[in-house]
């Protein structure tokens, strides 16, 4: 269906980010209240590096500008506490997803760091770097602020490009890219892996995005569309699905089902068992797309330049950023409050 009823919602102190865009757009973190957590990044324009948290409830607003380089990716806690930045000189920022106060800085081994995730517990942080191995480093806190985290368990990882990395269980992690999906297990300090296997029920191809879903599965979007559901004891594919038409962009997700994004400019909502449950037509390519716990609401980025919201049950969409089309940006949306 198409998100044809659309609205733009006046932004209060949040109307002139300068030089912000949602071209390129990789990650939008779940929303977990009314509070988004917005990242711009671009190395031409005064925004590049900042993180900006808009609380729409309050309309007011918080700015990070600690990061020394553009932005490459964020991930937020699932409890909405915390937010990482990971930026092109290889540093990763946690910050407070409220305050946009930062509370380490991890890394700064000179490599861009690509992909980075919490896991579920909010106490571990996994990155992938774009060095030669795609190093997998594993960050902990061991007091839960995240002002002690510090670097706990590092591995090689692929020489092929990584594009992702997210967790399976609190022990679980996984990492793909072009051509391959990576099973990590981290045993005390020790990082130990194998290789995905895509067999009969998937066609080998580059994976864009991935999640864990809450039946314990690794669900990951292709560039041709498809979805992956993987076993990770076995590390293979157990079921393919019909996604998108073009190629994924990012997926999401919680206890309630997925969110998924698509060149194809549509954003589809799933069960956990990934059944389609809605498809809104956006009219342009979503970079990235996240729904809040509820299910009630869903934050895209659209090549087209806008940041639009979408409620779920009006299918009613309000736009909150208009920005330009050729500017390089990110953004996450997240909760804290």
């Amino acid at each position: 269906m198409s998100c044809s009823n659309t609205r733009r919602a006046p932004l209060g102190p949040f109307e002139h980010p300068v030089g912000a865009t949602t071209r390129l757009l990789r990650t939008i973190s779940v929303l977990l209240s009314f509070t988004y957590l917005i990242l711009f990044f671009n190395n031409r324009y005064t925004c590049g590096g900042a993180a900006i948290v808009y609380k729409s409830g309050a309309r007011s607003q918080n700015v990070y500008n600690g990061n020394e380089s553009a932005i490459n990716t964020l991930a937020s806690t699932t409890d909405g506490r915390f937010a990482a930045t990971c930026n092109s000189s290889g540093t990763t920022k946690v910050i407070d997803s409220v305050s946009g106060v930062e509370v380490s800085s991890l890394g700064g081994v000179g490599a861009s760091v690509v992909g980075c995730a919490f896991n579920n517990s909010g106490n571990m942080l996994a990155t992938v770097s774009d060095d030669v191995d795609h190093t997998l480093s594993i960050y902990i806190t061991p007091n839960g602020s995240w002002r002690d985290g510090v670097l706990f368990s590092s591995s090689s990882n692929v020489t092929a490009a990584v594009a992702f990395v997210c967790w399976g269980n609190d022990d679980s992690i996984v990492s793909g890219g072009f051509n391959h999906v990576m099973f990590w297990t981290l045993c005390g300090g020790n990082l130990s892996c194998k290789k995905g296997v895509f067999g009969e029920n998937g066609q080998i191809q580059p994976m864009t995005c991935g999640v864990g879903s809450s039946n314990g599965s690794i669900v990951t979007g292709s560039v041709g569309g498809s979805l992956f559901v993987w076993d990770v004891a076995t590390a293979s594919v157990v079921e393919t699905k019909p996604g998108h038409t073009k190629c994924v962009t990012s997926i999401s997700g919680g206890d309630g089902g997925f969110v998924t994004s698509g060149k194809d400019g549509f954003v589809k909502i799933w069960s956990n068992e990934l059944m389609n449950l809605n498809a809104f037509d956006m009219g342009s390519p979503v970079w990235s797309a996240g729904g809040d716990t509820s299910g009630s609401k869903v934050l895209c980025g659209l090549a087209s330049g806008e940041l639009k919201e979408i409620v779920v049950d009006s299918e009613f969409s309000s736009v909150i950023v208009e920005s330009h089309r050729n500017v390089y940006g990110k953004l996450s949306e997240d909760g804290g409050e």
